[in-house]
């Protein structure tokens, strides 16, 4: 039989929520920017890519409510 150390290795192991994560960050981006400059009051203007892991994130999330979806109907 296993032990109780054992059972409750496995369960943690088995279990982990940052292992089958689609990812291992925050999903927080701006993609667009706009702020004044402290100083000359010019309007800057800052675009930045989605970056690969949370696109996939996003990917992911929409596959599963297109999925969800089909299942309610």
């Amino acid at each position: 039989d296993a032990s109780e150390e054992e059972i409750l290795e496995v369960e943690t192991q088995e279990s982990s929520p940052h292992e089958s994560a689609p990812i291992s960050r925050q999903a927080l981006h701006a993609w667009k920017l706009e702020v004044n400059h402290p100083l000359t009051g010019t309007r800057l203007h800052f675009e930045a890519p989605v970056p690969d892991d949370m696109q996939n994130l996003i990917t992911l999330l929409r596959q599963n409510k297109e999925r969800n979806r089909k299942r309610a109907t």
